[in-house]
């Protein structure tokens, strides 16, 4: 199993830095009315920062990363837009209050400012996820070339124990390092780009799965497939994949 700190060497980010890319990522966008070096993202992080912080034994590290904070902003933006749309339907509004939400600034923009609702939530984390999308198949993208060297000492390695053993990876991380060393390990994915979950059932060895998905088994669009940009005041802020028979229609 390989998890976060298995491909620093490789220049991957550490969750930690992911962190940072997020504040600074999240500032581009919806930064806060009273302070400009901070953010709604970052409003959120120092809640959950300081309500954990109260029980000493808490690993604050391990309760507030980015994937958790990720976590509580979507579910801020389903209870808050249930909240401002009156939907009833959220599960855990009858029981619960929120708390007033910060002022923010639209893409940096005094005269724009406005208290965040439901919607500045979900805007936030779907740019978020869909810049770290784009930042981590940036940073794969050449591995194979710029880290030639430590792909081929990785790959020796890994050839060294199959000898000797069975190998099969199960991958928390979103990078393709494992991917670039040992290509012919059976994803679970297919030439098009479909996932074959009889492939989990096998008892088979020789296996890389992505626990947390991949982000690059999708990256290159099929020719059945049309990826649409969804922008929001000339910024893409998620993308959409389209079948074949839908493509009139964008």
């Amino acid at each position: 199993m390989t998890g976060a700190g298995a491909s620093l060497e490789f220049g991957m980010p550490s969750v930690g830095e992911i962190d940072m890319l997020f504040e600074d990522w999240a500032k581009t966008i919806l930064p806060l009315k009273k302070d400009a070096k901070g953010s709604l993202y970052t409003w959120v992080k120092d809640k959950l920062d300081k309500y954990a912080s109260q029980n000493p034994r808490n690993r604050i590290e391990a309760i507030v990363n980015f994937e958790n904070v990720l976590y509580t902003i979507q579910n801020l933006a389903s209870i808050s837009s249930d909240d401002h749309w009156k939907h009833f339907n959220n599960r855990l509004k009858p029981f619960i209050d929120l708390k007033k939400f910060p002022e923010v600034l639209p893409f940096g923009k005094l005269e724009k400012f406005k208290v965040a609702v439901g919607n500045d939530f979900h805007f936030l984390q779907s740019y978020l996820i869909d810049e770290l999308l784009n930042y981590f198949r940036a940073e794969c993208k050449d591995q194979a070339k710029d880290k030639r060297e430590k792909i081929k000492k990785l790959r020796n390695f890994f050839d060294s124990l199959k000898g000797e053993f069975e190998i099969g990876f199960v991958n928390l991380n979103y990078d393709n390092i494992i991917t670039t060393t040992l290509p012919d390990l059976k994803t679970g994915f297919d030439k098009s780009g479909d996932f074959d979950r009889n492939e989990l059932y096998s008892s088979s060895w020789n296996f890389r799965y992505h626990l947390h998905s991949s982000v690059h088994f999708t990256s290159i669009c099929r020719a059945k497939i049309k990826l649409i940009c969804i922008k929001f005041h000339g910024i893409v802020i998620s993308t959409l994949s389209l079948p074949k028979f839908l493509w009139k229609k964008f």
